[in-house]
């Protein structure tokens, strides 16, 4: 599976029109194209930092959209007022022990690696970085996007809600300092945010 994310850094008081707009007009015109699975939105209130995310079973299923997508896309960065920075990823590993649903709260921490420690990366996150975040209380899914040829990486860690992220934070850092260590890794950006949207339709998932 692969996803393509749009970020903005957008004006704190223009995050609940971008929600709106993003729910309203860009949720059902990308869930209506051929080979998408579905659509997140996370947002940080306080810094305007916006992630919308569309999932799809293919990376031609994927570019076959950049002309549908790039005008809405701009038409949101123009409500938000920031500036969109378009990246796509495959997804290297993906575990849910819940449905994630609007509300959860999630933690982003972005990576960087040599691309040569790509499959020892992987490893580590499925074999051991997943199942200690499996223990935390209030954990609903983690997933790790890569992007190869840059040497880039995003683990996505959602919780059913706001207080257990915020109770998690320091075993996270520990499980998040370990695993980086052995993976050869550097972390180079941990956000939290909130889920507003979230409607994904996974093979897994009836």
């Amino acid at each position: 599976m692969f996803v393509r994310s749009t970020v903005i850094d957008a004006e704190p008081a223009r995050v609940g029109d971008g929600v709106a707009f993003v729910r309203d007009r860009v949720l059902p015109l990308i869930t209506d194209l051929d080979g998408n699975l579905g659509l997140t939105m996370l947002v940080n209130r306080v810094t305007g930092r916006t992630v919308t995310s569309s999932m799809w079973g293919t990376r031609a299923a994927m570019e076959r959209t950049v002309p549908t997508v790039v005008p809405v896309r701009n038409e949101v960065a123009v409500l938000l007022g920031g500036t969109p920075v378009a990246e796509e990823w495959e997804v290297a590993e993906l575990f849910r022990v819940r449905r994630d649903e609007p509300g959860f709260a999630n933690r982003s921490t972005r990576l960087e690696f040599d691309p040569g420690d790509a499959e020892q990366l992987v490893d580590i996150y499925r074999t051991t970085t997943v199942h200690a975040l499996s223990m935390l209380d209030g954990f609903a899914s983690a997933g790790l996007l890569i992007d190869l040829d840059e040497g880039r990486a995003v683990s996505l860690v959602t919780f059913v809600d706001r207080q257990s992220m915020e109770d998690s934070r320091r075993a996270a850092a520990e499980i998040r300092r370990t695993s980086v260590d052995k993976a050869h890794a550097r972390a180079t950006e941990v956000v939290e945010s909130e889920m507003v949207l979230a409607e994904l339709h996974l093979p897994d998932q009836a």
